[in-house]
């Protein structure tokens, strides 16, 4: 009941009949990112009552993460819980890749979020700075569904790769190790700026080439 007492009037004394209804509109979460890397966003939302949010994909999308679910407590006061959800965008493919997300807390209410994943070629990465006499590990990612051969090269003779070529299962993580040898440089002027050449990693997915360019900066030791 919803009571109002005036002194001069009286009480006014009201019954409520209250209903809760779906959102009138649904959020958008947009990402953009190159191929072989990831990108996570939060999608916030309020909790009005204490509940477990299940979360799911409408279309089951692997390009994206999302955990199994997101437990919401009891909120302190009528203005409701902030609550997040971390959803990430892996893309294994140039384009564009769309799905909903669905957050379902039962009584506590449903959630749908679209989804939009944009994936443009490989971006370059570094400098990654390498000291003489001691390789440097390179992370690199399969990030498609299945194994692939991957090439490793460098266009410098002063800097070496350990493994030229390595097969690398799908949606799995490997390690590049280079090594950089002042001896092999050519002649150069004194105090010539620290060396650089590119690692180069390519492979062929899906009918079609790509290649991952890191950026390679040999550090020199004190003349």
């Amino acid at each position: 009941d919803l009571v109002f007492t005036i002194d001069q009037l009286g009480e006014f004394r009201y019954d409520l009949a209250l209903a809760a209804t779906a959102p009138v509109s649904h959020p958008k979460l947009a990402f953009d990112c190159p191929l072989g890397d990831a990108q996570r966003q939060d999608f916030l939302f309020k909790a009005f009552k204490p509940a477990t949010f299940k979360a799911s994909l409408l279309r089951g999308s692997p390009r994206f993460a999302v955990p199994d679910d997101v437990v919401a407590p009891d909120p302190a006061d009528w203005d409701g819980l902030d609550c997040k959800l971390s959803v990430a965008f892996e893309p294994d493919a140039l384009g564009t890749t769309e799905d909903v997300l669905l957050l379902d807390g039962g009584p506590a209410g449903l959630y749908r979020v679209a989804l939009h994943g944009t994936c443009s070629r490989p971006a370059p990465r570094g400098p990654v700075d390498l000291h003489p006499g001691k390789p440097t590990e390179i992370p690199f990612r399969n990030v498609f569904a299945t194994p692939l051969d991957f090439a490793f090269a460098v266009d410098s003779p002063a800097f070496a790769v350990a493994v030229p070529r390595a097969s690398i299962a799908p949606r799995a993580s490997f390690s590049c190790a280079v090594s950089f040898n002042p001896a092999n440089l050519p002649p150069r002027p004194p105090h010539h700026a620290h060396p650089t050449a590119k690692l180069l990693v390519s492979c062929t997915a899906n009918d079609e080439d790509f290649c991952w360019t890191y950026y390679l900066r040999g550090i020199l030791p004190p003349a």
